[in-house]
């Protein structure tokens, strides 16, 4: 069995005649890259502690990346890493404890361990939050992209991760990842997986065959919709708990279409073709994908539903496939 948390898997065995207990071990095979990261949001109730794959290291002076898995080969010897990869480069600005996020051991089983805890740019000795959260989730979502969309390029180049920016309240995509502290009654973005996710949307989006600034914006949020598997987009950004968004067209916002949407989106910042901001303006395309993945599920169930979602919405970015 495992504890919520944490990666030992632990095996007892028992005398099936008298009952006594004959042994008891941790049963994985380690040499391993760890680290705390939130499961979805800075607000879940604890860090879980995950592997982290395609970790690049230094593995007794020779260049190497971890699996899927976390898993490495390690037969002794000194053997280091930050949190930078074949896909995704991390790059802690203006922190603390450390500067950048490091580990290095030269005994033991070759667990290396990015540990949990640090708040924004403060570490706790070998990374902060954000790094780990970023390099983890980016991690996770193009993978999901890379099996529908083998021959996408881009999915094949190296993404910087820029974590602990010191402003507030935003994150945003530019060719690389940039994600903000805490502050101003917003959480760091760099510790939400949606957040995560719809910034690596935008990448997705404006390296296939981009359309404006709305569609980019409902591109993004769908990328993360299907993540989560939920409409809400961003929980635990302001630090009531409130997302930034709510695709559902039965939310708080209702049913949004292009006769309505004079009476729901202002009409000011970034507009998108209709004239309104583009956020406001992009749920339209995004509820429609909400609707399509609650048809899909009613109608195949609940897995089949969403993989079945997951491929039309990835097969429908020009040029990717």
């Amino acid at each position: 069995y495992r504890t919520f948390g944490a990666i030992p898997t632990w095996e007892g065995r028992v005398d099936a005649h008298t009952g006594e207990v004959v042994g008891f071990r941790d049963t994985n095979a380690y040499t391993r890259v760890t680290g705390g990261i939130y499961p979805r949001t800075v607000q879940d109730q604890n860090e879980i502690v995950v592997p982290f794959p395609a970790v690049g290291l230094t593995n007794d002076g020779a260049a190497e990346s971890t699996d899927n898995a976390g898993g490495f080969s390690y037969f002794g010897g000194t053997v280091s890493t930050g949190l930078n990869g074949q896909w995704f480069d991390t790059e802690c600005v203006s922190c603390s404890d450390p500067v950048q996020p490091q580990i290095e051991l030269d005994f033991g089983a070759g667990v290396l361990d990015f540990g949990t805890g640090g708040q924004d740019g403060q570490g706790n000795g070998l990374s902060t939050p954000a790094d780990r959260n970023t390099f983890y989730h980016l991690n996770q979502i193009r993978r999901v992209a890379k099996k529908w969309l083998p021959n996408y390029a881009w999915l094949d180049t190296t993404i910087r991760s820029f974590v602990n920016i010191t402003a507030t309240c935003n994150a945003y995509y530019d060719g690389d990842v940039n994600f903000y502290r805490s502050g101003g009654g917003c959480n760091n973005t760099g510790e939400i997986a949606d957040v995560i996710t719809h910034e690596w949307g935008h990448g997705a989006d404006l390296n296939s065959r981009s359309g404006d600034g709305a569609t980019g914006e409902g591109t993004a949020d769908v990328v993360a919709m299907h993540l989560s598997h939920s409409p809400l987009v961003g929980p635990g950004f302001q630090t009531d708990g409130d997302p930034v968004r709510n695709i559902d067209p039965s939310g708080p916002r209702g049913l949004l279409t292009t006769t309505n949407i004079s009476e729901k989106c202002p009409a000011i910042g970034s507009l998108g073709p209709l004239g309104y901001e583009v956020h406001c303006e992009g749920e339209i395309y995004g509820q429609a994908a909400w609707d399509l993945a609650q048809a899909l599920v009613a109608k195949h169930g609940y897995h089949t539903g969403w993989r079945t979602s997951e491929r039309i919405f990835f097969h429908s970015l020009h040029d990717a496939a």
